[in-house]
């Protein structure tokens, strides 16, 4: 019997290979249309970051801006996708809800230890945001301070866009690939992979998330200090690695809850 870690995954886990290329495809839409969601809601909000991030008024219309993120944003979804049906059910990784959606032969579904993993994680996730933000905030520069508090995301796009799309491009694109490369080099020969690589993946794409937040940092403070570093990478990274480790274990749907409970959580305790 194979494991479920193992580098060749069992037929009930490999999308696209041994099921032939068009339940790759259903899975592959369904997860784009989700994570299109998250992109999509980003658009009234587009005016807002522009004027942040802008010193003057773009050279084009909010309509073309708005045209080419939306293609941009996409395109870099659909890779994350195919990068995740490509290379997760080789790893063991899933994202069982979505198969079924997709109509895939998938083994019983435990939900709610999914849901249960998920709603524990992003509690404890969201808890440590607030209080690692309170504690953090007499080391943060002013002027990130005051640039960040007017440039708030509603709720909405965070639930949308961070818990749905960042998750996909993340967990299921980035944390898969690389899993499968790592795997594929040290592991070669081996029938399982090992626990460290999985591990080792899920920090590698913690520590690139919070390097992505490193511009908009940039923007909204003057410099960017070593204190500003510490906050992204520690506040990113948590939530990062929780997310990742439940990917892991617990599938996909159970990442994207704990991102989307950390984001109420964080949001409630202000």
């Amino acid at each position: 019997m194979t494991h479920p870690n193992s580098i060749e995954a069992n037929s009930s886990q490999t999308v696209g290979q041994e099921s032939g290329l068009k339940p790759g495809l259903r899975l592959g839409l369904v997860l784009w249309l989700a994570g299109f969601i998250g992109v999509l809601s980003l658009l009234p909000l587009l005016p807002q970051i522009v004027a942040q991030l802008a010193d003057s008024a773009p050279p084009v219309s909010m309509a073309v801006v708005r045209m080419v993120s939306t293609l941009q944003t996409g395109l870099l979804l659909l890779l994350a996708v195919w990068l995740g049906v490509r290379f997760a059910g080789k790893c063991g990784l899933s994202a069982p809800i979505f198969s079924r959606l997709a109509g895939l032969p998938h083994p019983p579904i435990n939900y709610r230890s999914i849901v249960y993993t998920g709603a524990a994680g992003g509690v404890a996730s969201g808890l440590f945001l607030a209080g690692f933000t309170q504690a953090f905030q007499p080391y943060l520069p002013a002027d990130f301070l005051a640039n960040a508090e007017q440039f708030q995301i509603p709720l909405y796009a965070k639930l949308l866009y961070g818990g749905i799309t960042e998750e996909i491009l993340l967990r299921w694109g980035l944390m898969s690939a690389l899993t499968w490369l790592i795997a594929s080099v040290t592991n070669r020969g081996a029938k399982q992979i090992s626990g460290w690589v999985f591990i080792a993946a899920i920090f590698i794409t913690s520590v690139l998330f919070g390097a992505g937040h490193l511009p908009l940092a940039n923007v909204l403070a003057e410099t960017v200090t070593p204190s500003m570093m510490v906050y992204i990478f520690v506040a990113n990274g948590f939530v990062g690695l929780i997310a990742g480790y439940a990917f892991w274990k617990k599938g996909l749907e159970s990442a994207i809850i704990i991102h989307m409970v950390a984001h109420v959580v964080w949001f409630i305790a202000g």
